[in-house]
């Protein structure tokens, strides 16, 4: 992990593995809260750099990959994994909820590899994963799942943003999805469209201004 001086564009340290630092140098991402915390996720864990002293410290309950964070109005992190499903972290408390699928529960999350999550413009939290898209009722604390069986190309689901007609883009393994979460209505693009590949990768989705 580099640490880079913006108005100068010079790297002006360098981070890796080892004591008082992360375990893994394989860093998936980078989340800075609401009140300034630098979060960064590895293949080993979950951890927050410590300014005073210039190191990083794991945060207690994540001692294994997560994948991103999404902060909520009230502060609450969302934080995803390959494996364990959907963690909640409330900053003031430290309480940590999970979120995984059940089998034996249709309204629960589709599946526990999750590789984004995205809160649209009407307050919905959806949840790209590797057997489909989930979306979370905060109200009634349930799941709601969109698969292949409703017309995605894919279940292996990467990221997720909105336009400004309240449209999800959707980024898979089998090109680039849209849709509509109140008509539910889905178009899938792909290299027939003018897509270099039809295969996304991690993280990868981006909306300029």
């Amino acid at each position: 992990l580099d640490r880079m001086n913006l108005k100068t564009g010079k790297v002006v340290k360098h981070y890796s593995a080892g004591e008082n630092s992360f375990n893994s140098n394989f860093v998936v991402h980078l989340f800075k809260t609401g009140s300034g915390r630098i979060m960064v996720g590895t293949w080993d864990g979950l951890y927050e750099y410590r300014h005073s002293t210039d190191s990083f410290s794991p945060v207690p309950g994540f001692h294994f990959q997560t994948q991103s964070i999404l902060e909520d109005d009230n502060g609450l992190l969302w934080i995803c994994t390959l494996g364990n499903g959907v963690f909640t972290l409330d900053q003031r408390t430290g309480d940590i909820h999970n979120f995984r699928n059940d089998p034996q529960d249709n309204n629960s999350l589709c599946n526990n590899m999750v590789n984004g999550q995205f809160k649209d413009s009407r307050g919905n939290l959806w949840f790209a994963t590797r057997g489909g898209i989930s979306r979370y009722d905060t109200a009634r604390k349930k799941f709601t799942t969109y698969t292949t069986r409703d017309g995605l190309p894919s279940n292996f689901l990467f990221k997720l943003l909105e336009d400004q007609q309240k449209n999800l883009w959707i980024s898979s393994t089998k090109g680039l999805i849209r849709f509509n979460p109140v008509t539910e209505s889905i178009k899938v693009f792909t290299t027939a469209d003018g897509l270099l590949n039809d295969q996304f990768n991690w993280n990868s989705a981006y909306k300029d201004e």
